[in-house]
């Protein structure tokens, strides 16, 4: 036995070890009217919960772990709303079931390049607001762009080993602390590079912005602190801000193709100067879907996919000649923005049932009565 060596740093401290109590029980109406259903995850200053009609998770810590995300910047004092409980005093956050919320060290993104730019950006983001505090316990919250440390004693890893294990394939994870992986830290380089080596297709240009910077589109009312790049086309740049907000860009050109189709009109759209050029732009709620239709990464719910086959069908018949497949969904305003033409052999159906059949979903899948109806929608 004198030579068998045990490496410690394999393993962790469940700091949750004997935590019994549910906060919130089963039946449990919010004062949002929500219906508390179930307990999906718990640690020693949050607990996670399903709501029964599954339109959102439930976020509810305790006081002093919600006051030190305030102060210290990760999501603002209105994200949270009071709630007595048997437990004491908490408060809750609400997050879309359209969006990820849960432990970092869960996510994977198997392949899909949004969902790992989202998580870089929350990455860069939350490591702006404490330089030191380890993120590997940490909530990663797509709704604020950011994560949230629960500040537990478990092993430091750094940031790029925790994107590191995002882009995974498996369930493997690295566990290097600062001092063991160089670099230790991102950036869009490096997020570009990790990207790559793991054979992800990235555009050939580089974002206008890097996370940390503030925009102020003219006509716009409040500046606007960048996350970090999440998605990018020759014909529209998609950012997720800090707070809970996307900034899009559009380049003029397409901007106005838009608008003379019908799908924008251009007293809505905002003007931001980038790359010596004028560019409109649109700010958008992160509570809505904005993805490319052939990169998706929103959960999709049954209400979900009949306002999709409402965008496709009022899309189509603006654009009879658009790719549907490669557009850009943006559901707060019910359209889909098509950056080039498919043929008239378009096939919305096929498109329609694929996104039906494989989502990915809020929840769960939607099942075979679902998704006979609604394919109907898209002819």
């Amino acid at each position: 036995m004198a030579d068998f060596i045990v490496n410690e740093a394999n393993f962790v401290i469940d700091m949750d070890d004997g935590i019994k109590d549910d906060w919130l029980r089963p039946g449990q109406h919010l004062p949002s009217g929500h219906c508390i259903e179930s307990l999906a995850d718990r640690a020693a200053n949050f607990q996670l919960y399903e709501v029964t009609d599954g339109s959102v998770q439930v976020l509810a810590v305790q006081p002093e772990l919600k006051a030190r995300w305030v102060k210290d910047g990760f999501v603002p004092e209105d994200a949270f709303m009071p709630l007595n409980s048997a437990a004491g005093p908490l408060f809750v956050m609400l997050s879309p079931a359209t969006l990820v919320l849960g432990r970092i060290t869960e996510l994977r993104a198997y392949g899909s390049l949004r969902y790992a730019l989202n998580v870089a950006a929350a990455l860069q983001s939350a490591r702006r607001k404490n330089g030191q505090v380890s993120l590997r316990d940490g909530i990663y919250c797509e709704l604020y762009a950011t994560v949230l440390p629960t500040f537990t004693q478990t092993r430091a890893v750094c940031d790029r080993a925790l994107f590191l294990n995002v882009l995974s394939p498996d369930r493997s994870e690295i566990i290097a602390a600062s001092d063991e992986l160089s670099p230790s830290a991102l950036n869009v380089s490096i997020v570009r590079s990790d990207l790559q080596a793991h054979g992800f297709n990235l555009p050939k240009f580089a974002p206008f912005f890097v996370s940390g910077e503030v925009v102020q589109p003219q006509g716009f009312a409040q500046s606007l602190t960048i996350a970090g790049a999440v998605a990018l086309h020759e014909a529209y740049q998609l950012y997720a801000c800090e707070g809970d907000a996307y900034l899009l860009l559009l380049e003029p050109n397409f901007a106005a193709a838009m608008c003379n189709a019908g799908l924008l009109w251009p007293h809505e759209l905002l003007n931001l100067r980038v790359d010596r050029a004028v560019w409109r732009a649109q700010v958008l709620s992160k509570r809505y879907a904005v993805e490319s239709l052939n990169d998706r990464h929103f959960g999709l719910t049954l209400e979900g996919a009949a306002a999709l086959a409402l965008a496709m069908q009022r899309t189509r018949d603006s654009l009879p000649q658009a790719d549907l497949s490669s557009g850009l969904y943006l559901a707060q305003r019910g359209i889909i923005l098509c950056p080039s033409g498919g043929g008239s052999d378009a096939d919305d159906g096929k498109l329609y049932a694929h996104i039906l059949h494989h989502g990915p979903f809020a929840q769960a899948p939607l099942n075979d009565l679902a998704i006979k109806v609604l394919t109907r929608l898209v002819a």
